[in-house]
């Protein structure tokens, strides 16, 4: 049994009552990017990590500590690969 980690990212757009949508047109606000809810998801499942422009730009709009920030990103980020790299090694053990 894999424990699933918590999203900081998922957490605080939720606790800000935002979508998706919402929160990728505020950093493409704060940045000038071009970031679709599409992306926004991938980050929350665990699939892609957001770039350090990404994650300083969320803590600005969560108005977190922007280096503790990045590292429960990251925690989480790693914690998705260790579980990948488990459930893959335990399904090709012979």
């Amino acid at each position: 049994m894999h424990i699933i980690p918590i999203d900081p990212i998922k957490t605080n757009r939720k606790d800000l009552k935002l979508t998706q949508e919402q929160l990728a047109n505020k950093i493409n606000n704060l940045i000038a990017s071009n970031l679709t809810k599409v992306e926004i998801s991938k980050w929350e499942s665990g699939i892609h990590k957001p770039c350090n422009d990404y994650i300083f730009a969320m803590a600005k709009i969560f108005d977190k500590n922007p280096i503790q920030f990045y590292g429960k990103v990251q925690e989480y980020h790693n914690a998705w690969k260790s579980i990948r790299r488990q459930v893959y090694e335990e399904n090709n053990k012979q």
